[in-house]
């Protein structure tokens, strides 16, 4: 009987010498080697500070930037090659970025772990971690949520933009597809649900998308009550993205305004360098004007649904198929302003009005885009119209793509 309290009590003082161990925990926590440029890993323990909020920071002007690594960055290393970039600009107090990264097989640089989601600061040009969470798709509208939530309690600033960083499939296939969770992606009414969740302070000055395919109005629409103004590619970017370097010293010193034209421009001089600048385009919205461009879109469909009932079905499909078209066969994007210039049975003068005042900025290399896609089945797909009765723009035109497929 004594020799088995004395080995109770043994067993009780090894449990409490030994609490809170975990083997593995101890071997991460070893002193990580420093990429230039980067700060010393002083990360929040997210375990005793799940929210990471227990230091609430007063800043100037705050950047978040949702970085999906995927296949970018496995095979590239292009997110870090991204964070590279705005390393190079020291902004001072005038401008503090947060990253959180994740949904990656392998990152390349900067100790970025590929099993975890990690959040970053960059401040006065120096990468600091924050803290480390457990791995979660990247694709789920409540991972977006959760750091967006995170971002407005823990950063007090009446300025603020968001930058989705990855692949884009335009407003069907969505944004962020997370390749440690078999591509899940966030669609683009997810995007809209994790703002509406997360309550901002205030509106986003910039919501950009550094991604595929994404600037059409059906993103906007998802999109126009949380900011001022979209950045957005129409086609196909380039991997290397945006110019991180130009956007960081024109956010932090420059006035609104002038930041989309700064986006577009060095985007084009940044493909051309790279040779992709014969097909890169990029736009940026005043999203204070989309619901105007919405309403007189309603006419613009009105206008298809009557061309359609009285047999104009050709006349619409060889429309479509002569407009600016981006990405593959498959995406069925078509240029808004360029398809409503072929369609003859429309006045398009106020529309092109329109547009011309909600795209704020664009680029191209010669195309006859006007900087804003529309979703057209040009290649018929029947199953696709019930995913896209979710974010469609208007009835009138959800109506219209039924009976053209159906026709």
């Amino acid at each position: 009987m004594k020799k088995r309290m004395i080995a109770i009590a043994l067993a009780l003082l090894f449990a409490l010498l030994c609490f809170g161990c975990d083997k593995n925990e101890q071997s991460e926590t070893k002193d990580p080697v420093t990429p230039p440029g980067t700060a010393p890993v002083t990360g929040t323990d997210s375990k005793s500070d799940p929210q990471g909020v227990n230091n609430t920071k007063a800043v100037e002007n705050v950047l978040f930037i949702y970085m999906c690594g995927s296949d970018l960055e496995t095979r590239l290393g292009l997110g870090g090659k991204s964070i590279d970039e705005m390393l190079s600009v020291n902004a001072g107090d005038k401008l503090t970025i947060v990253i959180e990264t994740g949904g990656a097989k392998k990152w390349r640089s900067h100790d970025i772990r590929s099993d975890k989601l990690q959040r970053w600061e960059i401040s006065s040009g120096k990468l600091k971690l924050l803290e480390t969470l457990d791995d979660r798709s990247m694709g789920e509208q409540q991972t977006l949520t959760a750091f967006l939530s995170w971002g407005n309690q823990k950063y007090k600033s009446a300025r603020r933009s968001l930058v989705l960083w990855n692949h884009g499939g335009g407003c069907m296939g969505g944004v962020c597809s997370d390749e440690n969770h078999v591509g899940d992606s966030l669609r683009i009414d997810e995007v809209k649900g994790a703002l509406e969740s997360a309550k901002p302070q205030s509106k986003y000055e910039i919501i950009g998308f550094d991604a595929c395919l994404m600037a059409s109005i059906e993103t906007a629409a998802e999109v126009k009550d949380y900011a001022q103004f979209m950045a957005a590619s129409e086609e196909s970017e380039p991997g290397g993205g945006w110019d991180y370097k130009a956007f960081i010293q024109a956010l932090a010193n420059e006035p609104l305004k002038n930041v989309g034209k700064t986006i577009c421009d060095s985007f084009m001089e940044k493909s051309k360098a790279n040779g992709k600048g014969n097909k890169a385009t990029m736009s940026v919205f005043d999203l204070s004007k989309t619901d105007e461009l919405i309403r007189e879109f309603g006419a613009f469909a009105e206008s298809l649904n009557s061309a359609l009932e009285q047999g104009g079905k050709e006349k619409i499909a060889k429309a479509a198929s002569a407009s600016e078209k981006f990405g593959d066969d498959n995406t069925n994007l078509v240029d808004l302003g360029d398809f409503v210039s072929k369609a003859d049975f429309y006045d398009s003068a106020k529309m092109n009005e329109l547009l011309g005042q909600f795209v704020a900025h664009t680029v191209s290399s010669g195309r006859s885009n006007k900087g804003v896609s529309l979703y057209f089945p040009v290649k018929p797909d029947s199953k696709a119209i019930d995913r896209y009765g979710s974010i469609s723009i208007s009835s009138e035109y959800t109506s219209f793509i039924r009976s053209y497929l159906n026709g």
